[in-house]
């Protein structure tokens, strides 16, 4: 029984050695290589069989069953006790790789150039939204939308042979957007289109495209908007219109059979800003359920009984808006074409992105390939950041977020600036409420520069388009103007150096 208790002894000593070794191991103070790893590896594997011990007896039944696992700890403990020492140059993680001398320094110098350029083409169909109204300011010039839409036959066609028209009304739903003055009246005049849609194009409609109309409205509301609600606009539409529409319905004339032969004999309506007095422009809905001409007509029976015909709207993948700019008196008058760029320094040190107009600002690193002279550096951070200017955002709010594209020497798209994960980068956004001064957009673009200087060398004519994201670039007019004098952009490149 003594020998037993001095085996048990003597393994619990080796027990608590072995897990003294495990413990260093684990925070990286000791080093196994070799034979000597395998012997400690061997120790630790006893260690866990000797843990499962609760007493003596189960020690002894152990001991019994594992004679032989005894018998090897036993005999290596000595090479197990000098393995697991430490040695004079303790292991760390990396030190394989990395010096003990490396070292982490920000680089925040190189210059960043900012540059306007005016996109020959923005995508505006299939968005879901109606825009239509005029705005103007000394900034960005002056905008207007006009918004062109088709209509769908009625889905039941029934007319009773008392029925009698009464008039023809479109029905817009506001859809909470607007950019503007809303407070002041503003007029919408309604045109009957005279052109086809190019409904067999897979293509887009763009802030360029542009249909015939009629010259004269076919009605007109003047109106005070209230954008922010759930409120209809509704606009009476000329009688012989609406008289035309009630006697293809009364006799169920092959126009109106379908929808397609609907949309080639009643090819749609055009929302176009009225007079010169609007100063805002209105988003509406262009859902099927929210936007419809409505022929009204009545019976009288017992009671005189009120009757609507729907011609809702058709073919929302077709809608789109056609945007007009005039940047005269503006330091954005010069500018002519996407290949062009307008650099900052001639328009007072200040760059625009604006949704719709195709205003967007340039980025490029003109000094980035000078990276590549440093020696025993890796670039293992960089962040990109923007400021606005700062009295550029009192009365219309700064968008929430940003993103950036890739682009070459022509300033055409490339893909957006993703991260490891393979996500679009949407800039983290700081707004300083008090002072204005340290309102930010910061982007992470480490996986974009280091797949640029992946092959020792960078464009310095290629660089990053700033955008909106979640299609707000191509359905609403948000606008940045961003600051390359006091608040210039910065760089910032995080170094490691070995």
């Amino acid at each position: 029984m003594a020998e037993e208790y001095e085996i048990f002894v003597f393994c619990c000593v080796g027990m608590l050695l072995t897990k003294v070794g495990l413990l260093l191991m684990r925070v990286g103070i000791l080093r196994f290589t070799g034979y000597k790893k395998y012997c400690c590896l061997a120790a630790i594997k006893y260690y866990q069989l000797m843990e499962n011990v609760r007493n003596f007896g189960d020690f002894i039944l152990m001991k019994k069953r594992n004679f032989y696992h005894l018998f090897i700890f036993c005999m290596l403990l000595p090479v197990i006790i000098s393995s697991c020492s430490k040695e004079e140059n303790n292991f760390t993680l990396g030190g394989n790789l990395v010096g003990q001398e490396s070292y982490v320094q920000l680089l925040d110098t190189f210059k960043v150039n900012l540059s306007t350029i005016l996109l020959d083409s923005v995508p505006t169909s299939g968005y879901s939204t109606i825009l239509c109204g005029r705005y103007k300011d000394n900034v960005f010039g002056q905008v207007s939308s006009e918004s062109y839409f088709m209509l769908d036959k009625p889905i039941v066609i029934s007319i009773y042979p008392d029925e009698i028209y009464d008039s023809t009304i479109l029905v817009l739903t506001y859809n909470g957007y607007s950019f503007g003055d809303t407070t002041l009246a503003q007029t919408i005049d309604v045109h009957q289109l005279t052109s086809d849609f190019n409904t067999s194009s897979a293509n887009y409609l763009y802030n360029t495209s542009k249909m015939s109309y009629t010259p004269n409205p076919v009605g007109s509301v003047h109106f005070i908007p209230t954008p922010h609600t759930n409120a209809t606009l509704s606009i009476r539409i000329d009688d012989g219109i609406g008289k035309e529409l009630y006697n293809l319905l009364e006799s169920n004339a092959e126009e109106i059979t379908n929808s397609s032969n609907f949309v080639n004999y009643f090819k749609g309506l055009v929302l176009t800003p009225g007079d010169s007095t609007s100063k805002a422009i209105l988003g509406f809905s262009d859902d099927p359920t929210k936007i419809k001409l409505e022929v009204c007509t009545h019976r009288i029976t017992e009671t005189e009984q009120n009757i609507t015909h729907d011609f809702s709207g058709i073919y929302s993948t077709y809608q789109f808006n056609h945007i007009t700019t005039d940047f005269g008196n503006t330091d954005l008058a010069s500018l002519s074409g996407q290949t062009k760029e307008l650099p900052a320094g001639l328009t007072g040190n200040k760059s625009y992105v604006q949704g719709l107009t195709g205003l967007t600002t340039k980025i490029k690193f003109p000094y980035l390939n000078n990276l590549l002279l440093l020696k025993n550096a890796v670039l293992i951070k960089a962040e990109l950041v923007i400021r606005p200017e700062k009295n550029s955002y009192d009365k219309i709010s700064l968008p929430d977020s940003l993103v950036l594209y890739t682009t070459y020497r022509i300033n055409t798209f490339g893909d957006p600036i993703v991260n490891n994960a393979g996500n679009t980068q949407v800039a983290n956004f700081m707004l300083d409420k008090i002072y204005n001064e340290n309102t930010s957009y910061t982007f992470d673009i480490t996986y974009y520069l280091q797949n640029e200087l992946s092959d020792n060398y960078y464009d310095t004519q290629n660089g990053l388009l700033v955008f909106f994201p979640n299609d707000a670039y191509y359905k609403t007019l948000n606008r940045l103007v961003v600051d390359a004098g006091d608040l210039k952009p910065q760089l910032k490149l995080y170094m490691m150096f070995y």
